[in-house]
């Protein structure tokens, strides 16, 4: 990208994908950086108010997330028992924490709030998908960037996890 910046008679560098695709491909493919232009302004104003939203906590994103579809009626002959696995030995500088669930809407969403809850700073987080299975690795750490040590934390992080995969997660009642 850098190879198609120019430099304008101000001193100002000039770039961006419209000029990139333009120099890139040449005169011929202006049509595609003008469309790509129209495309993210269409974009920025469909998507912009409801990620405005999310990000001031104006509308609860639970609630919309839980609105989408359910999952296929044939995962549901597949039964996944959630459980969370909790590791300090894993790592050197992180706490380890392991949550395996059903996949459905939300779920990353209620993990990543009975986390904040529970005042873990989320450090890595490695999300995978088995068919219906979900298995999400957090490496978190205390808000000081320690590892969560105490054992009474960790169960009760533990918990909210838990009821989070399994869907009974409630904001209101998990305050740290």
């Amino acid at each position: 990208a850098i190879r198609y910046r120019e430099r304008t008679e101000d001193g100002v560098y000039r770039g961006g994908p419209m000029t990139y695709i333009t120099m890139g491909l040449g005169p011929k493919w202006t049509w595609l950086a003008v469309v790509f232009c129209i495309g993210t302004l269409f974009s920025a104003l469909v998507t912009g108010n409801s990620i405005q939203q999310a990000l001031t906590s104006r509308s609860r994103m639970v609630d919309r997330l839980e609105q989408r579809p359910l999952p296929l009626p044939r995962a549901d002959a597949f039964e996944v028992a959630p459980f969370v696995v909790s590791d300090n030995d894993a790592s050197n500088r992180f706490t380890v924490i392991e949550v395996n669930a059903r996949d459905r809407p939300a779920l990353l969403n209620s993990l990543a709030q009975a986390l904040f809850r529970s005042k873990a700073m989320i450090r890595s987080a490695h999300i995978m998908t088995y068919g219906e299975r979900a298995v999400d690795t957090f490496y978190v750490t205390d808000l000081l960037g320690a590892k969560i040590e105490g054992s009474q934390r960790l169960k009760t992080l533990e918990a909210r996890l838990m009821e989070a995969a399994k869907g009974e997660f409630d904001e209101e009642r998990q305050v740290a």
